[in-house]
Formats: structure tokens, C-alpha cells, sequence
């Protein structure tokens, strides 16, 4: 804190002594350390402005700062910062009086609500003849700074506000072309034009356009007709120097400017006709005449506008600032009068541009500080293979993080309070955060959130900025950050996108994580819920989304959708009507060639062919609907623990039993036929055993019978031998006997 006051102190001090180009508060502010996805670069001509050196600019008497406040995930202000780029460059020559700077409200939140941003980019005219900081004047850093309501509260985004809390000029929003700018700011800055009343004023002119290599303009009377000087001046910076020449018939002043005598002529007298009105024709070489040579009164042309091409310009080494009289020109050949009508700027302007850069060298608009996606990134007008961005928890919870701590405490910067439309939008989003957003831990956490708002708004219809930091706070971390559980980050550790991080630090990130999360609440939900979320989708980008530009274009790709969800609409009709809106903004984001596009990661058409070939027809269209429903069910539908719930979920589980009951069905049939084979075999079977038993009895009995007859003789063999061994005996009994 001491070191913040010191540096402010410091800035204050350095601010109010005279500062030469990149010199004093500007390399001071330019030398500070800058977020890493800033949009400007250290050598950008737009210096880097830090919320403790808000005091010493809106106090700078000496030098009007014109300040822009962006989001470096905005695309719009990507696309701004060229423009913005090349006023502060063609401005440099005037860094005494006029500077241009900014700030990354992305990476100073709370400095960028405190001095009344609402919506990005929002541009400031600070310090000069503005009225300075009223009650804060001070360095404090800006995120101490009291909230204060802008002029520009209920205003539509892109038009210009009365002015920011301290009466100084402010405009919310983008502008359409470097012209609408530079009108916007003519009124608002210090004349960029000298102004020539003698001949040292002439030698000052010649000597700064010689320096800066460009010609010189000058003009009489102010204004030019119907053409202001100071938007012609502003335009023209960095190509010309200009200024008025206050008497046009003084002739030491014509005499040194080089220019024409018929330029100047004698009053006619009252015997003589007048002189015809004069036409331009190349100066005589001889000098002009002097006064006395023009006898009595002296006129000049009216209105005259004069270009001095540098080889035009007066020499004035020897001139007063050396004590001489000032040199007349060597050539002669680069000066150019206007001679056409000063009813109208647009003529004017075409050919002081033509003029120019015949007479002077056009300075290079580049100033190497920024490598823009447009030349990486071709116009794509058909499909082609890609791969889409798959869903990731990371992406979603900091979308949500992000949204909730960045992009709706603005939506409070013009009041310090929320109420009506805007408060109803940013209950029905919680609500519909806790119903769908993924994870039950995370629901639990958002449904808190929800819950303190309900009960700082109930009675009252409002929530201040002060209710919606604690409603904040009571799921914080430690550090007082709001977080979500899921997925759990280690200690001390940020959030970061995943699949939506950039090739560089700026691009994708926010808004790729924003349409993830869309995707996936409306297709969480169940058709009676529909209608709610997608509303609450369309007023969150409504009253929140802070890149203005951007808001512009969805809320224009609405038609008749309000209409349609007053009366209810099928989620499958609100998930392709989301579809068919990203893939709009994608196109028309390539087609536009925007500095926003991602080469690394391109923003085409989805899904492709490669990722769902059945959502294609014969012709190679991308209109299958129900195929498209499947792809986007498959896409964006939640499969975290406890999300089965959801209608999406259960469709999910739904189709994968069908898938699976058809690979069981096909087992169970093959095995019914395996069986209604068996029994046919079975009863085939059946039917031949009478047969096959009595072949069966047949062969038996036989097999039997012959078995007794083997049986049979073997008896009778025995019984014989019994017989034959018996009459042995007996014979040789009887013989014994008879002996």
C-alpha cells in the first residue's frame, strides 16, 4: 500500500512537469509491468496504464489523456486496439498535450468498477480542461475508490455517456469506423492546429513540419465553412501540421508563407469594377510585392485552405529564431490550394488525402507491435475437417468462476446497486446454475450463492454491491476467491482453461468457455425447464456480458425467440437454436477476417463431417436434425458422479441399455436356436427308438441264446466225459474182478 501511494506521488509529480515524447508520466506509466495477455505492447504507442496513476491523470492540467478501459478476452476490443493504435501513433507528435493510454480491466477488476465501467471498451477523456477527480485525489490504488454511478447508466452499449462520475467525458462502447472516433473526440481535446498571427509563428510551423517530415496545412477563416478544423486537424494528425492564419491580409505573413500574390489583392476603389473571383494558378517566382505596392486597403480570399508540400516550407535557420529574415522556399512546385466547396467535409477530406500523400510520404501504419490473427486465418466458407472443442469441468467451472466475479460486478458499476430487469436476469441464471450445472457439490455451492441473493433482495428489490461480494464469499477459498469444488484445485492454485486456452494469452479462454457452458445447462435440462434456461442464457449475455460489441450482435440473432419462449419450447428445439447461433458467430467471425480468430484453433462450423457423418445428407448438408441432437446430446451432456438425473443423462442410459439388450437379444436367439435344434434332434430321436429297440432286442436274444447253446454243449461235453471215465472205471473193475 505505502509503495503504491509513493508510486502515485511520483506520477502526480512527474506529471506536472513538461514531458517530451514517451517522456515524464508517460514512460513512467509505460515502464510498469503489464498483464501477460495485454493487448498493447511495451513499444505500442498506447501506454499501460495501473489503477495507482488514475489520480495523476485526472489531474493532469497540462496533458488531456485519452483512456480506454478494455478486457483483453474481448473481442471487439481486440479489434478496436489497431484504431486505437494508430490515433495514439499519429498523435505522438502532440504527447505535450494529448496521450493516449489504457488499461486490462480483465487483470484490475475493481479498479475498472470504481471509475464507473460498465462494458467494454469504454473510452475516457482525461486531465486537460477536464474537471478533475472531485473527491478522490489521492493515489490510492483505484480498487479503494468508491463506487460512483456514470452518465451513461440505462443508456444503450455503443453510444456516448454525458459524462463518468467526475463530469469528464465517457463513451460505452465501440465505435463503427476510425471516423466516428475521431468526430467523438474533436470536441473533446485541445486544438491540434496553431494558430499564425506572424511571421515567428510562420518560422514555428515550418520548423515542427519540417522536423516531423510532413507538409503543412494552412487555412483561414475557423470555421472552414461548415468544416470544423479541429476534427480536420484530428484527422489528418501525424500527416500534416496545420494552422489558422488570423489575417489573412497581412502580407509579411502571406510573404512568408511562400504563398501565391493572388493570394491577396488590392481593395477595389470605388471607380473600378471588382475583381473577378480568383482561380488558383502557380506562383511567379518573383517575390511577393509589398504592402505599400497594393496602395490602399488589401482583401484575400474569403475561405482558403493551403497545402505546403516540404520543399514548400519556408527555411527559417536564419529566420527569427536566428535573427534574419526568413527564407522564401527553394521549390515551389509542391503547393497546392483547395479550390473546391467548404459545404461539406467528405470532398475536402478526399482530396487533403490525395494532396498528402502526392506531397509527403505516407508514414508506416505499422508499428510492429501486433501480429493479427487475420492473416493466419483464412475466410472459410464451406466445412471442412476439424476437430470440435470437446467439454471439459475445468472450462466449465471457469466459465462460471470467471462470470460471476468478473462479468457481473460491472453490471453494478452504474448504480453500485442491481435491481429490476437486471436483478431478474441474475437470479434466474444462478437458478439455473444450480439446477444444471454439472456436479452436485457444485450446485450445492451455487444454490448458497443463490440463496443470499434471494434474502439480500427480498423486501427491497435490489442487491448492492457490498451483498453480492458476500454472497460471493461464503463458498470463497481462503483467499477470499470464489471457487467452485469440482474439479479441486491444490492450494494456492488458479483456474485455467483447458481445452479453450489460446495459442496466446488473450484469445478463446472467456467466451469459448461461456458457449461450452450454454451448450451444456440447456442440454441438462428437461423440456418443462427448456424455456428457462435458454432465457436466462439470453438475459445473462444481455445484462452482462461486458464486451458490448459482442452482446450486440447475439441479442441481434434473437428474432423471434422471445415470442417462442414466452409460450414454452422443446429443449431439442432450444438446443439447435443455440447450435445454429454459435455456428453463425463463428462464420461471420471468419468471414470478418477478426483479429479475435484463433489460427491455432479456427472457428468453423460444427460438428464436422469426421465427428458425425450420419448428421450430413446426401448432398453433404449439415440438416439432419436428430442426428445433430445426438451429436450435441453426446457433446455436451454432463457425465460427472450424481448427474444421472438429468434428462440428458437418462436418455444417454437409455440408449446404451437399447444397445446393449440388443447385443443380449442376439445371444438369447442364438441360444434358443441351439435349443429348438436339440429338441428336434430330441424328437427325432424318439421317434426311431422303437425301431432301435427292437433291433436292439433282437440282437440280444440272440446273443443270449447263443450263450445257452454255448452253455449248453458245454454241459453236455462234461456230462459225456463223465459218462466215459465212469465205464472206464467199471470196465477196469470188472476185469480186476475176473482175475
Amino acid at each position: 500500500m505505502i509503495a503504491l501511494v509513493l508510486g502515485g506521488v511520483m506520477v502526480a509529480a512527474l506529471a506536472g512537469s513538461p514531458a517530451r515524447a514517451r517522456g515524464g508520466l508517460l514512460a513512467v506509466a509505460g515502464a510498469q509491468q503489464q498483464p501477460a495477455a495485454a493487448l498493447y505492447s511495451p513499444s505500442s504507442p498506447v501506454v499501460t496504464i495501473h489503477p495507482y496513476q488514475f489520480a495523476a491523470i485526472r489531474t493532469d492540467a497540462k496533458r488531456t489523456w485519452i483512456f480506454e478501459a478494455y478486457a483483453s478476452w474481448c473481442g471487439h476490443c481486440q479489434a478496436f486496439a489497431p484504431t486505437l493504435e494508430s490515433l495514439a501513433s499519429n498523435l505522438s507528435t502532440y504527447s505535450a498535450t494529448v496521450a493516449v493510454g489504457a488499461i486490462d480491466c480483465a487483470y484490475y477488476r475493481d479498479a475498472c468498477i470504481a471509475i464507473g465501467v460498465s462494458g467494454f471498451p469504454t473510452l475516457f477523456v482525461w486531465g486537460g480542461a477536464h474537471p478533475p477527480l472531485a473527491s478522490n485525489t489521492s493515489a490510492s490504488p483505484a480498487s479503494e475508490l468508491p463506487l460512483a454511478p456514470h452518465g451513461n447508466s440505462g443508456s444503450e452499449p455503443g453510444t456516448e455517456a454525458e459524462s463518468s462520475a467526475d463530469g469528464a467525458p465517457m463513451h460505452v462502447g465501440g465505435f463503427a469506423n476510425t471516423s466516428a472516433l475521431t468526430k467523438w473526440l474533436a470536441s473533446k481535446l485541445p486544438p491540434l492546429y496553431a494558430t499564425v498571427t506572424d511571421v515567428a509563428g510562420v518560422a514555428a510551423l515550418a520548423d515542427r513540419a519540417r522536423t516531423e517530415n510532413v507538409s503543412a496545412v494552412v487555412f483561414w477563416p475557423n470555421p472552414l465553412g461548415d468544416i470544423d478544423p479541429a476534427l480536420l486537424a484530428l484527422s489528418f494528425a501525424g500527416r500534416a501540421r496545420f494552422a489558422q492564419v488570423t489575417d489573412p491580409t497581412c502580407l509579411p505573413v502571406i510573404s512568408a508563407l511562400g504563398l501565391p500574390p493572388e493570394t491577396v489583392e488590392p481593395a477595389p476603389s470605388p471607380r473600378q469594377a471588382p475583381t473577378r473571383g480568383l482561380r488558383y494558378a502557380h506562383p511567379s517566382p518573383s517575390p511577393t510585392p509589398a504592402r505599400d505596392d497594393f496602395g490602399g486597403g488589401i482583401r484575400a480570399f474569403k475561405t482558403a485552405l493551403f497545402v505546403l508540400g516540404p520543399d514548400a516550407l519556408p527555411d527559417s535557420r536564419d529566420g527569427p529564431g536566428g535573427g534574419g529574415a526568413l527564407s522564401p522556399a527553394a521549390g515551389r512546385s509542391s503547393l497546392r490550394r483547395y479550390t473546391g466547396s467548404f459545404a461539406q467535409a467528405g470532398p475536402l477530406d478526399d482530396w487533403l488525402r490525395r494532396t498528402l500523400d502526392e506531397l509527403s510520404p505516407q508514414p508506416d501504419a505499422s508499428n510492429g507491435t501486433r501480429t493479427s490473427a487475420t492473416n493466419l486465418s483464412p475466410v472459410i466458407s464451406a466445412v471442412v475437417d476439424w476437430a470440435p472443442v470437446p467439454v471439459s469441468m475445468p472450462d466449465l467451472a471457469a466459465a462460471v468462476e470467471f462470470a460471476l466475479q468478473n462479468d457481473v460486478p460491472l453490471a453494478f458499476a452504474a448504480q453500485g446497486v442491481l435491481s429490476g430487469d437486471a436483478l431478474d436476469a441474475l437470479r434466474s441464471f444462478l437458478l439455473t446454475l444450480s439446477r444444471f450445472f454439472p456436479s452436485p457439490d457444485n450446485r450445492a455451492v451455487l444454490d448458497r450463492v443463490r440463496l443470499v441473493v434471494e434474502n439480500a433482495s427480498a423486501g427491497r428489490g435490489n442487491v448492492t454491491i457490498e451483498q453480492w461480494t458476500v454472497a460471493l464469499r461464503a463458498p470463497a477459498t481462503a483467499d477470499g476467491a470464489f471457487q467452485l469444488p469440482v474439479p479441486a484445485l491444490s492450494p494456492g492454485a488458479s483456474r485455467e482453461f483447458r481445452e479453450c486456452a489460446g495459442s496466446r494469452p488473450e484469445l478463446r479462454g472467456y467466451p469459448c468457455s461461456l458457449w461450452l457452458l450454454f451448450h451444456v445447462l440447456l442440454m441438462n435440462a428437461d423440456t418443462s425447464h427448456a424455456a428457462p434456461v435458454l432465457a436466462s442464457i439470453v438475459g445473462y449475455i444481455g445484462y452482462f456480458f461486458s464486451c458490448l460489441e459482442c452482446r450486440n450482435h447475439f441479442l441481434g440473432m434473437l428474432g423471434d425467440l422471445s415470442s417462442q419462449l414466452q409460450y414454452g419450447i422443446a429443449r431439442e428445439e432450444g438446443a439447435l437454436w443455440l447450435w445454429s447461433r454459435h455456428n453463425a458467430v463463428n462464420l461471420r467471425l471468419n468471414a470478418t477476417g477478426g483479429v479475435s480468430n484463433d489460427p491455432a484453433h479456427p472457428k468453423l462450423i460444427f460438428p464436422p463431417k469426421r465427428a458425425c457423418p450420419s448428421c450430413y445428407d446426401e448432398s453433404g448438408e449439415l440438416r439432419n436434425d436428430p442426428a445433430i441432437l445426438g451429436f450435441l446430446r453426446e457433446a455436451y451432456c454432463s457425465r460427472e458422479p450424481g448427474d444421472a438425473a438429468f434428462a440428458c443423462a437418462r436418455e444417454r442410459a437409455a440408449i446404451a441399455a437399447a444397445r446393449a439388450g440388443s447385443v443380449e437379444g442376439g445371444a438369447y436367439m442364438f441360444s434358443s436356436a441351439l435349443l429348438t435344434l436339440g429338441c428336434c434332434a430330441l424328437c427325432l430321436l424318439l421317434a426311431a427308438l422303437p425301431w432301435l429297440c427292437h433291433e436292439r432286442f433282437a440282437s440280444v436274444t440272440l446273443q443270449l441264446e447263443r450263450a445257452e447253446d454255448r452253455k449248453l454243449g458245454e454241459r453236455l461235453d462234461r456230462e459225456a466225459d463223465h459218462a466215459a471215465v465212469a465205464a472206464a472205471t467199471a470196465a477196469a473193475a470188472a476185469a480186476a474182478a475176473a482175475a
